[in-house]
């Protein structure tokens, strides 16, 4: 299979709605975060596994933490969100997808 290219291991998070975040943000040429926001997801169409119906402004200091790591580690310049899930067992933070 390595030779499609690169593989992504996905095994299923458990937790609902409530465990999804998705964090956005703008960053420069410079590499410098220009601006960013974390959101809660309320509600998602497929429960706990879809795309938002429904935001709520604001996100835990660990979740914007780890959408700021995704665009330094991939260098990301310009716009893009981070999708990420909490495991409802364990706390740990999950990156699901980044767009």
């Amino acid at each position: 299979l390595n030779s499609y290219g690169p593989m992504v291991a996905q095994s299923f998070i458990p937790g609902g709605d409530g465990c999804l975040y998705y964090y956005v943000g703008y960053r420069g040429q410079n590499g410098k975060m220009l601006a960013s926001c974390g959101n809660r997801k309320i509600s998602t169409l497929q429960d706990g596994m879809g795309s938002e119906t429904h935001l709520v402004t604001g996100s835990p200091a660990d979740v914007t933490s780890l959408g700021e790591h995704v665009f330094e580690a991939l260098d990301i310049k310009g716009v893009a969100g981070v999708d990420i899930k909490r495991d409802a067992r364990t706390g740990k933070l999950y990156v699901i997808k980044y767009t």
